[in-house]
């Protein structure tokens, strides 16, 4: 999938977030590939905190899902889940799925 490069950090976080809800309806894995690139891409400090905990959260979700390497999964904790990630619910469903990680769909870590 192309970069977003171009789009304002509001407007990628909207799509990271909107993807993932068209990606749980069917459970397409293929549809949440991008998704770390795309958070890569975004200035954080430029979106509401909540926001911004979402889209780290899901860029993990979306590594851990495709099973990437543990190396890289390691890299984005350090550079955006453990930085930007304070709410607690977040934090339990992260713990949960790095200690379960086949145990989850990706409705299952859609958030509501």
């Amino acid at each position: 999938m192309a970069s977003i490069w171009f789009l304002s950090s509001k407007i990628r976080s909207d799509l990271i977030c909107e993807t993932w809800s068209v990606a749980a309806s069917g459970n397409d894995l293929d549809l949440i590939e991008p998704i770390p690139d795309w958070v890569m891409e975004t200035t954080l400090t430029e979106l509401h905190p909540q926001a911004k905990e979402n889209i780290c959260y899901y860029g993990l979700c979306a590594l851990v899902l495709r099973k990437v390497d543990s190396e890289e999964v390691a890299a984005y904790l350090t550079d955006f889940v453990y930085p930007n990630i304070e709410h607690n619910i977040l934090k339990v469903n992260i713990k949960g799925l790095l200690e379960a990680p086949y145990g989850y769909t990706i409705k299952d870590l859609e958030l509501a």
